[in-house]
């Protein structure tokens, strides 16, 4: 699915029992769905990261092989408690760590 862009479109409500995705090999891949139940989230291997804005539930998040990826955002991942990056040798900076660190 090289040219997949968006998993699916969904409101607030939608999918309430949606708890892991798994995406792979995606490198298009720019935009996740809003599931707020979802607590377990694995990437590997693409071009770029999808946006990771709308998952207030989110647990365990797995990022892998995004190669040319310098820098994302973790906004909204107050919850967080596994952070796994491998194989992102360009990726320098996540931005909102110190606010997982409190």
């Amino acid at each position: 699915m090289y040219v997949l862009e968006e998993l699916f479109e969904a409101s607030e409500g939608d999918c309430p029992r949606l708890r892991k995705i798994c995406v792979s090999r995606c490198p298009d891949l720019k935009r996740l769905p809003c599931a707020p139940s979802l607590t377990e989230l694995v990437l590997h291997c693409g071009l770029q990261l999808p946006d990771i804005l709308e998952l207030a539930s989110l647990v365990y998040l797995k990022i892998e092989g995004f190669h040319g990826v310098r820098s994302f955002s973790l906004l909204a991942a107050a919850v967080l408690k596994k952070l796994e990056i491998r194989s992102c040798k360009e990726l320098s900076s996540v931005d909102g760590l110190s606010a997982l660190s409190r």
